[in-house]
C-alpha cells in the first residue's frame, strides 16, 4: 500500500476585519499617539451596536427599503470612518 505525501504549506491568511490604512490615518493626524484613535474607536463601539440594532429592527419590522437603506448607510459609514 502506498500512502500519498502533500506539501503542506502555510495556512491561508484570514481578511482583516480591520482597515489599517485608514487606522494609520488616524494616527496620522493625531501626531502625537494613539489618542485620537483611541477615542475613534471607543465612539464606534459606543454607536455601533444602536445603529446595528436600528438597522436590524427595520428589517425585522418590514420597513420601508429606503428606511432600511438609510441606517445600513448610516452604519457603513460609522464603520468606514473607524477602520472597521
Amino acid at each position: 500500500m502506498t500512502t500519498a505525501t502533500h506539501a503542506v504549506g502555510p495556512a491561508p491568511q484570514e481578511p482583516s476585519l480591520l482597515d489599517q490604512s485608514v487606522l494609520d490615518g488616524i494616527r496620522d493626524i493625531d501626531g502625537s499617539g494613539d489618542e485620537l484613535l483611541t477615542r475613534a474607536v471607543g465612539l464606534f463601539l459606543e454607536h455601533a451596536p444602536r445603529a446595528f440594532a436600528r438597522l436590524e429592527g427595520l428589517v425585522q419590522s418590514g420597513a420601508a427599503p429606503g428606511d432600511c437603506a438609510s441606517a445600513a448607510h448610516a452604519l457603513k459609514s460609522l464603520s468606514r470612518k473607524a477602520g472597521a
